[in-house]
């Protein structure tokens, strides 16, 4: 009897109450009838079948990734990854060389290049995220933050088409005219700077006048051969140059003066844990960190504060417990400012370098510096009400700098080792 004649038939003696015996069993016929039924169906597809039309899933999990496959829409993910490290790349240029521009220009930079830099500095953040080692991604995360960095770079290539400076021809000539003054000045402030402290304390802007005289010529060409706009930014990358000089120069001499203080205060801390027991190692470590950077000062104001600045936190911190609140606040206060006065010099050393040699930097030097930046904002807002906790967040800005340094340096061909 075939599955169908079966459930006909069953069907069809419920439907026939006079076909079932007598004695008040006809309310129960119905679903008798269906139960009937349903089992003459799984008998079936037991005997002639079930297995040959349905494969089993496996109980057990085979340990690979459950993933949905990728939609053979979108690209691959190599492709993807080149593909926004080059958009990231075109995007910082094209943010650093107009805003360059508009240092000729009348007026202040409107606020769309400002909305172009900080999607770029989003961008570059972001890319920093995605490479940083201790956070494995799978395809799909890397996936979802490439498409991000795309994005992002799109809003500011966006802003940046609102963002287009008329340069002044009179002040192109003007820049033209002074630059090689101020390039001379820049030579001689290298010179007092390495007669007091040696080779090693101007090594981050030693490059800085060469480099700016490149530009100047650079420039001038470009002003007779295609006009004020193509002049303007490297006569600004020029001028940027030359300030950065001065700039590290004032802030080398300012570190020399407040490790003079940040001595004082470690042999304050010091004396004040006396030969404490529970503070013997902590005071050696300090005793011998403040030795060491009094030597290393007279050649290094940067190091030397960065040498005392780590072991005499660890001391302060152990002191603080017995100190008066005011009292607290003032030591982490003075241990936030000296290593933020380090972070910020190395920071804005190393981005007028990669704005001087962009078009050899690539996106490591790069993420790593714009994560810095953000870090250095962040540190001041927290330093308001928390110095303490601000102090971490400086150190980390300073290490960011000066990796970020070596990596752009690296990449333009000059000596040093990465960080």
């Amino acid at each position: 009897m075939t599955v169908a004649v079966a459930v006909a038939a069953t069907l069809a003696a419920a439907r026939d109450p006079a076909a079932v015996d007598s004695g008040g069993a006809a309310p129960l016929v119905v679903p008798i009838a269906l139960v009937a039924a349903g089992l003459v169906v799984v008998g079936y597809l037991a005997r002639h079948g079930l297995r040959r039309r349905y494969r089993m899933v496996a109980l057990r999990w085979s340990g690979r990734s459950t993933e949905p496959p990728t939609q053979s829409h979108d690209p691959p993910l190599d492709e993807l990854d080149r593909r926004a490290r080059g958009l990231l790349i075109e995007t910082d240029d094209t943010v650093r060389t107009r805003a360059e521009a508009y240092a000729y220009a009348p007026g202040a930079p409107p606020p769309a290049l400002g909305r172009a830099a900080t999607r770029t500095a989003e961008a570059l953040r972001i890319r920093f995220r995605l490479d940083e080692p201790a956070l494995a991604r799978n395809d799909l995360e890397r996936r979802r933050l490439l498409e991000e960095i795309e994005l992002r770079c799109g809003q500011a290539g966006e802003a940046l088409a609102a963002a287009r400076p008329e340069v002044d021809e009179a002040a192109v000539r003007a820049g033209v005219a002074e630059l090689p003054g101020r390039i001379a000045a820049a030579d001689e402030a290298l010179r007092r700077l390495t007669e007091r402290f040696g080779t090693d304390a101007v090594g981050p802007v030693a490059g800085h006048p060469a480099t700016a005289r490149a530009r100047l010529a650079q420039g001038a060409e470009a002003l007779d051969t295609e006009g004020p706009a193509a002049a303007a930014a490297p006569l600004a990358g020029a001028g940027l140059l030359v300030d950065g000089v001065s700039r590290w120069a004032d802030e080398v001499e300012r570190a020399a003066t407040v490790f003079v203080q940040a001595a004082l205060e470690t042999e304050t801390d010091l004396a004040e844990a006396g030969g404490e027991h529970a503070l013997r190692e902590v005071s050696a470590r300090a005793e011998a960190a403040l030795a060491e950077a009094r030597a290393l000062v007279a050649g290094d104001p940067f190091g030397a504060l960065r040498r005392l600045g780590g072991a005499d936190a660890v001391l302060a911190r152990e002191l603080a417990s017995r100190r008066e609140r005011e009292d607290r606040n003032r030591r982490a206060r003075s241990l936030f400012e000296q290593a933020l006065l380090t972070a910020a010099a190395t920071l804005a050393a190393a981005q007028d370098h990669l704005t001087a040699h962009r078009e050899s930097v690539g996106t490591p030097a790069r993420t790593r510096l714009a994560q810095a930046a953000h870090l250095l904002e962040r540190s001041w807002d927290v330093a308001h009400n928390d110095p303490a906790t601000a102090l971490p967040i400086a150190w980390r800005v300073d290490a960011l700098a000066a990796e970020g340094s070596a990596l752009a340096r690296r990449d333009t061909g000059e000596s040093g080792p990465v960080a």
